[in-house]
C-alpha cells in the first residue's frame, strides 16, 4: 500500500484575499474544505499577519469545533513579504468521518481561525490543507 497525497484549497472566489478577522459576525474565518481516505492526518498551512504581539492574546485554529494550535504572535512580516506562514499539523482524530463506516476520514470538515478578542484581529491569507491517504 503506497502513500498518496490530497489537496484542499480555497475556490477562485477566496484565491489571493486577505480577510480582516476579529471574530465579529461579518469579520469571522469559517472554511469548508473535504478530505477523501485520509488516514495520517493532514497539514494546514495558512498565511497571518497578527496585531497582537502577547502570547496570552493568541487566536486558535480549530477544526470542527475542536482547538487544534494557537496563532503565535507573527506582527512584523519576514523576508520582505507581507505575510507569514503558520503550520498546523492536524491529528486524523479530529477529522470527521462522514462516509462508510471504516478507519479512513471522507468528508467535509470546517476550518475555524477564532482571535481571543475583537481587539486582537489577525489577517489571514491564503490557506491549504494538505491530507495523507
Amino acid at each position: 500500500m503506497g502513500l498518496d497525497c490530497g489537496l484542499a484549497m480555497p475556490g477562485p472566489a477566496d484565491f489571493n484575499l486577505v480577510r480582516y478577522v476579529d471574530g465579529q459576525q461579518f469579520t469571522s474565518f469559517k472554511r469548508i474544505f473535504s478530505v477523501e481516505n485520509c488516514y495520517l492526518g493532514a497539514i494546514l498551512t495558512v498565511e497571518v499577519l497578527t496585531y497582537y504581539t502577547d502570547r496570552s492574546s493568541s487566536a486558535s485554529v480549530l477544526i470542527n469545533g475542536v482547538d487544534v494550535a494557537p496563532v503565535a504572535p507573527r506582527p512584523f512580516a519576514t523576508y520582505g513579504d507581507a505575510m507569514q506562514l503558520l503550520e498546523v499539523f492536524i491529528k486524523e482524530t479530529y477529522l470527521i468521518n462522514r462516509g462508510a463506516p471504516g478507519a479512513t476520514r471522507t468528508g467535509w470538515q470546517e476550518l475555524e481561525i477564532r482571535p481571543s478578542s475583537p481587539a486582537d484581529a489577525l489577517l489571514v491569507g491564503n490557506w491549504h490543507v494538505l491530507f495523507y491517504r
